[in-house]
């Protein structure tokens, strides 16, 4: 349970940077575009 838990942590972590980062991304290119 110990070993399982920090793993699920550090995908859900993953996850919201990922996402952090493709908002980011996109909010910069709009920036870009206008």
């Amino acid at each position: 349970m110990k070993n399982e838990k920090p793993e699920l942590f550090n995908i859900t972590l993953k996850e919201q940077i990922g996402k952090m980062a493709g908002e980011i991304a996109v909010s910069f290119l709009k920036y870009l575009v206008s």
